[in-house]
């Protein structure tokens, strides 16, 4: 009986949310230009990262969520100076002063019971420095987003449903053409970033329930600070406020404490009574781990909704074993 009333709960808002939504992922620092496109190239690397989400753990059907990324960075010198014959002893003053590139793309396979959605997605960014290592940057990822329904694993109470049937007659497979747009500001020190996710979302094949472009959208604020305690511990503060006309508000909370820039232990709290402990270990400046586990204040008949999230990375031609912020 829960099963089917999770099953009608999910039909019920398929199709104003779900096939339009933005993949939901707790460790979304792990690949910044999912969620802030001006992220994209941020980190003077290339990175590679895989993440896998399971939700909702015991439940048959539970969302899962897979995604692959690879992001890197092209620089620009734009100091003439720089590199000239004479040589100084600290250059600083010509550190972080490049105009950047940064491209890269991802990948996500969400499945939720009889519901999977499927998107591909390349993005691209331009840094450009206002200040000594401080940049201002403007990102655009584009891609499809593929939505399908498995109608054989569909259960409704009412045959006579009108999104039922309307799917029914046409099709169960919708493709969509997504863009993504956003702007961040960020140092050593800190970041902030605003998006606007599906700020373009046109239907390329399939049905479609229409409403108002703005009711699409998607936006999304994320910032944080990073504070050193002392020589090799640093405590690292985030945030992300994701709000849009689909869906009820939420944000994210978060601290984490960083020893030796190699290992870090967080704790993160959810406005939907969510509790979140995290786990972060970097191996000889290349390998990335990341584990979340999280807990959320719900029972329903004896079902606790708990949820585990693995990511693994791989950092290349870090030379300077560049540490991100967040």
């Amino acid at each position: 009986m829960l099963r089917y009333i999770f099953l009608l709960i999910i039909w019920m808002t398929w199709e104003r949310t779900y096939s339009q939504s933005d993949v939901f992922m707790t460790q979304y620092h792990q690949n910044m230009p999912s969620v802030a496109p001006g992220l994209a190239g941020a980190m003077d690397f290339l990175d590679i990262r895989t993440s896998y989400r399971q939700q909702w753990v015991g439940f048959d059907g539970a969302p899962k969520t897979l995604m692959a990324s690879v992001n890197g960075v092209k620089k620009f010198r734009n100091n003439e100076y720089r590199h000239n014959s004479t040589r100084v002893s600290n250059l600083s003053a010509y550190e972080g002063n490049d105009v950047k590139i940064g491209i890269g793309g991802y990948i996500i396979k969400d499945e939720l019971g009889a519901f999977n959605q499927n998107l591909v997605m390349l993005n691209t960014a331009v840094h450009v420095p206002v200040k000594n290592r401080t940049y201002l940057s403007l990102g655009l990822s584009s891609g499809v987003n593929q939505t399908e329904i498995d109608f054989e694993e569909i259960k409704v109470f009412d045959p006579g449903d009108p999104y039922y049937n309307a799917y029914l007659e046409n099709t169960p497979s919708s493709t969509y053409l997504r863009i993504n747009i956003g702007l961040a500001f960020y140092s050593p020190s800190y970041y902030l970033s605003y998006s606007i996710l599906n700020a373009g979302d046109a239907l390329l094949s399939g049905y479609k329930v229409e409403e108002g472009i703005f009711i699409r959208f998607s936006h999304q604020i994320l910032g944080g600070y990073r504070f050193s305690l002392q020589e090799n511990l640093e405590l690292i503060s985030s945030s992300i406020v994701r709000y849009s006309n689909r869906n009820p508000t939420s944000f994210d909370l978060g601290l984490k404490l960083r020893f030796n820039q190699l290992l870090d232990f967080g704790i993160v709290y959810r406005n939907d009574q969510t509790f979140i402990g995290m786990l972060g270990l970097v191996v000889n400046d290349m390998f990335r781990f990341g584990y979340s586990y999280e807990y959320k204040n719900l029972n329903v008949q004896g079902f606790k909704p708990n949820s585990h999230e693995i990511v693994l990375g791989f950092q290349l031609f870090n030379k300077k074993g560049y540490v991100p912020i967040w």
